[in-house]
C-alpha cells in the first residue's frame, strides 16, 4: 500500500521534556543509501545499486577485501532497476528503461571490456523478472510483454547471441513469476482481488502450458522458496497445514504438502537461510521474546553459531558465491539499521563492507525492553518499551502502532521510536492482533467482525498498563499509527477521548470504496452497504474528525489511490472554516522524503505544544508541499 495520508492530532497539554542530542528527521529516516548487495559467482567481487556521482542509481562493483567501490556504467542516464550476475564471467544483466524512456529492457554487460547489450531490443515493449542458472552458464529467461501488453510471457534467451525463444504464455494478472531453468520449471502466481485468494499456475517439462497447481484463502500462506535441486519438489513457507508458517516441501506431482522440513509451536519462521545455487534449506530463525534460531544442514552448524555470536541483532544471508565459502550477511536490531559483512566460512571471520546508514553512527542508540502483558482472561500482548536514558518516571509516551508491513515488530529496527526517544519521550510499539508473525489464529483475529473491538481493547490495555506502570504520563499521551492501526485509533479517539492526547495517523483511509475493493477481508455486505469490521458504522472517517476538539494537521498527497483527493481536501477545508485547527499539508507525488519533512514538522509542533526545543534548521529536501 502507498504511503498517502498522514494525520496529526495534537493537544496543547503543556510538559516539561528534557531532550537529549536528538537525532534530525533526514538522518533517521534517510532512505538507504545502498540496495542489493551480492557477491559474485566466483566470490571475488563485491556488487550493490546506489547512486552515482550523477545521482542515477548504477550498478557498483569493488574487490572482496577492499575499498576500490567503482561504478559499472559510465554516463548511465536511467536508474538501474534490478540486477543478477550472470554465469558468464564478469557479466552482469540489468533491467532499466531505454533512453527513449518508452520501455524496459534487459541488458548484458561486460565489465571487462564495458560493451553493453540490448537482449529486448523490441521497441516500446517492457521486459521483466530475470532468470539464471549456474547449470545453464550461458542462458537466462525474462519475461517479455511481446503477445500482449501488460502480460509478461516466459521467454528464454542465448547469452552468446542473443538469440530470443518463447518457452509459455504465463496466466493473465499474475503479480509473481519464479524459475528453474535448468529443470524447466515456471510458477506464476495470481490473486482474486475480489475474494483475496491466491492461484497459483505451474508449468513443467511434462505440459505446454500453466496449469493451476494450489488455490488458498486470504488468511492462508504459501511462499515460494525455490525448487528442489532434482525439480521434484517445492520449498515453501506454508501455514496450510500447521497453526503456524513452516518450512514444507510440496510434491509436484501429487499436488499435495508432503513433509514439514521444520516448524515452531509459538510463532511463524521469522528467517529463512537457504543456498539458492545449491538449493540447500541451511537453518530457520523464530523470533517470540527471544531469538531463537534451528539448524537444518549439519554442515553449516559451525557457521550459524558464530554469526548468532558474532555481534547484536538478527542477521540476513543475502548472497553466497557457488564454491560456498564467502556469504554477504547482514545485521539489524530494534535501535540498530543494517550493517554488511563479507563472511569467509574457512577462517570463520567476518569483515565489515558498509553501513547502510553511517550518519546514524555519532547518534546512541537506545536499547528497548520486552514485556509481554495481560490481555482478558487468559491472552498476553508482546510489547516493546524504549525510554529516554535518563532516570524518570510519567513520560510523556507514544505507542508507536506504525507497520507499514503489517509484520511482527520488535526485532527489526524501528527509526520512530528512536527519533522520539532521543527527544525525551517514551515509546511502546506493540504487536496487535491482525499481524504477521505470530500464526494464522493471531493474524485472523484481527480481521473478523470482532477485529475492530478486540484492536481497540489491545490499544486501551497497552495504555492502561503503561500509566498504572508510571511509564506514561497520563495527560501526554500520544498515538502513531499507519492504516493498519488506523481504526482502532479513531474508534479509541472517538470513545475515549480521555485516554490519548495527540496522535500521528499514517495513511489513514478515508475511502469506503477503496476499503470495498482492496480489502474484502473487511466483510463488505453489499446489501447493509457497511464493512463488517468497523463497528457503529463508522464509515466516514471525515465526519468523526468533525467531532474531535483538538489541533489537526492533515497530510495528503494528491496522486494518492487511498481517496479522492479533491473531495477530502474540500471536506476538511469545511472543518478548518468550522472553527477548527486544522493544518493541511499536500505533497505533490509519492517519495520517500516526504516522511523526513513530515516528522521534522512533527517534532516543531510538538516542541511548540509542549514548550520545548527542538531541532530549527528544515531539512533540505527536494519536494513540493503545499501548507495550508
Amino acid at each position: 500500500m502507498k504511503r498517502g495520508v498522514i494525520l496529526i492530532l495534537l493537544s496543547v497539554t503543556i510538559c516539561n521534556i528534557s531532550f537529549s542530542e536528538p537525532v534530525p528527521a533526514e538522518v533517521i529516516f534517510a532512505p538507504p543509501r545502498i540496495e542489493g548487495v551480492r557477491i559474485s559467482p566466483d566470490g571475488s567481487l563485491v556488487s550493490y545499486l546506489a547512486k552515482d556521482k550523477s545521482g542515477v542509481v548504477n550498478i557498483f562493483v569493488k574487490s572482496a577485501g577492499k575499498n576500490d567501490d567503482r561504478a559499472v556504467i559510465e554516463d548511465l542516464k536511467e536508474d538501474i532497476l534490478s540486477y543478477e550476475w550472470s554465469f558468464l564471467k564478469d557479466r552482469i544483466l540489468f533491467l532499466k528503461k531505454t533512453e527513449s524512456g518508452d520501455a524496459v529492457h534487459l541488458y548484458l554487460f561486460d565489465l571487462k571490456s564495458g560493451i553493453m547489450r540490448d537482449l529486448t531490443p523490441f521497441r516500446g515493449i517492457s521486459a521483466r523478472y530475470i532468470f539464471v542458472d549456474p547449470r545453464l552458464p550461458e542462458s537466462a529467461a525474462c519475461g517479455i510483454e511481446f503477445n500482449k501488453r501488460g502480460r509478461f510471457d516466459l521467454f528464454g534467451i542465448n547469452l552468446k547471441n542473443g538469440a530470443v525463444e518463447e518457452i509459455a504464455q504465463v496466466p493473465e494478472n499474475i503479480v509473481d513469476l519464479r524459475a528453474d531453468i535448468y529443470n524447466r520449471l515456471f510458477l506464476a502466481t495470481s490473486v482474486d482481488r475480489r475474494s483475496l485468494k491466491k492461484l497459483f499456475y505451474i508449468k513443467t517439462q511434462k505440459s505446454d502450458k500453466f496449469e493451476e497447481m494450489l488455490s488458498i484463502g486470504p488468511m492462508d500462506e504459501f511462499r515460494f522458496i525455490d525448487f528442489s535441486s532434482d525439480g521434484k519438489y517445492i520449498y515453501a513457507l506454508s501455514n496450510m497445514q500447521n497453526k503456524y508458517t513452516s518450512l514444507v516441501k510440496f510434491d509436484l506431482e501429487s499436488r499435495r504438502e508432503v513433509e514439514v522440513v521444520i516448524q515452531s509451536e509459538r510463532s511463524d519462521v521469522d528467517e529463512l537461510y537457504f543456498n539458492y545455487y545449491q538449493k540447500l534449506p541451511i537453518a530457520v530463525g523464530f523470533d517470540f521474546m527471544k531469538r531463537e534460531i534451528k539448524v537444518i544442514d549439519a554442515n553449516h552448524r559451525e557457521d550459524i553459531t558464530f554469526l548468532e555470536k558474532f555481534r547484536k541483532g538478527i542477521f540476513t544471508i543475502h548472497s553466497v558465491d557457488l564454491s560456498d565459502k564467502r556469504w554477504i550477511v547482514s545485521y539489524e536490531a530494534y535501535e540498530m539499521p543494517k550493517s554488511f559483512y563479507v563472511y569467509e566460512r574457512d577462517s570463520r571471520k567476518a569483515t565489515l563492507l558498509f553501513l547502510e546508514n553511517p550518519a546514524l553512527e555519532k547518534y546512541k542508540p537506545i536499547k528497548a525492553q520486552p514485556f509481554t502483558i495481560k490481555f482478558g482472561e487468559s491472552e498476553k500482548l508482546l510489547l516493546f518499551v524504549t525510554l529516554p536514558p535518563e532516570e524518570a518516571e510519567n513520560f510523556p509516551v507514544i505507542i508507536n502502532l506504525y507497520n507499514p508491513e503489517n509484520k511482527k515488530i520488535g526485532q527489526r529496527f524501528d527509526p520512530v521510536c528512536q527519533f522520539f526517544v532521543s527527544r525525551g519521550f517514551g515509546c511502546i510499539a506493540f504487536n496487535y492482533s491482525g499481524i504477521y508473525g505470530f500464526g494464522k489464529d493471531f493474524y485472523a483475529q484481527g480481521y473478523s467482525k470482532e477485529g475492530l473491538k478486540r484492536q481497540t481493547e489491545e490499544l486501551i490495555t497497552v495504555i492502561k498498563w503503561a500509566i498504572d506502570r508510571n511509564i506514561a504520563n497520563p495527560q501526554q499521551v500520544t498515538v502513531l499509527s499507519g492504516p493498519q492501526g488506523f481504526l482502532q485509533s479513531i474508534n479509541v479517539l472517538s470513545n475515549n477521548s480521555d485516554m490519548i492526547h495527540t496522535a500521528i495517523l499514517i495513511d489513514p483511509i478515508f475511502s469506503l470504496r477503496f476499503l470495498k475493493e482492496n480489502f474484502p477481508l473487511y466483510e463488505y455486505d453489499r446489501l447493509k452497504g457497511e464493512i463488517g469490521r468497523i463497528l457503529n458504522k463508522q464509515i466516514d472517517y471525515l465526519n468523526q474528525l468533525k467531532s474531535l476538539s483538538i489541533p489537526l494537521v492533515i497530510s495528503l498527497e494528491k496522486n494518492s489511490s487511498l481517496y479522492d483527493y479533491k473531495k477530502v481536501l474540500d471536506d476538511l477545508m469545511e472543518i478548518k472554516k468550522a472553527g477548527k485547527d486544522v493544518s493541511i499539508l499536500s505533497y505533490s507525488r509519492h517519495s520517500p522524503l516526504n516522511l523526513i519533512d513530515i516528522f521534522f514538522r512533527v517534532e516543531q509542533m510538538l516542541s511548540r505544544f509542549y514548550n520545548v526545543e527542538s531541532i530549527k534548521e528544515p531539512p533540505n529536501l527536494k519536494i513540493e508541499v503545499d501548507v495550508r
